[in-house]
């Protein structure tokens, strides 16, 4: 609770002062009745009014406003990040489904079985006249050796294992 004051005086004596200077009485003691309130000991000399009370909470309220734009706009940024790299990793998938695309047309063409036959399958075509190198007169006649494997050394466990748990 308040009590307003005014010096020596009381809410109530001021009350009827200002209402006599509504009634006209006496105008010379409106200026100090007006400007002669005073906030009691309870506010501790803190002039506070509904303006300054309202302007503070409008500051307050925009302070949380800008935060939280500011958080939104963050937001956005890190999901447009996240937007570019997948719109990146689709672009490349699209790329190579269209070049796994054409391998598989090819794969299925006259074009590739004839590659095939003729460069890994050494097939000869109807017409075609087979190149078979031949050694010169009197030269020995060419081999064709297969190479023979190289055993690889086994470790002294690898021999044991094998000699006690293989068939």
């Amino acid at each position: 609770m308040f009590l307003l004051t005014t010096g020596n005086t009381t809410l109530t004596e001021n009350v009827e002062g200002f209402l006599r200077v509504l009634r006209g009485e006496t105008i010379g003691q409106a200026h100090t009745i007006i400007h002669s309130f005073e906030i009691g000991p309870m506010m501790i000399g803190i002039p506070v009014s509904v303006r300054r009370v309202a302007v503070m909470i409008g500051i307050l309220m925009l302070v949380f406003i800008v935060l939280e734009f500011n958080r939104r706009l963050e937001e956005l940024n890190m999901l447009n990040e996240q937007n570019n790299l997948v719109q990146g990793q689709v672009t490349q998938a699209i790329q190579t489904h269209a070049a796994l695309e054409t391998q598989v047309a090819y794969a299925g063409s006259n074009a590739a079985v004839e590659e095939w036959a003729r460069t890994d399958g050494h097939y000869i075509q109807d017409g075609d006249l087979p190149v078979v190198p031949l050694g010169g007169p009197g030269a020995p006649p060419i081999e064709a050796s297969t190479p023979v494997p190289v055993p690889t050394p086994m470790q002294n466990w690898e021999v044991w294992w094998t000699l006690f748990f293989d068939p």
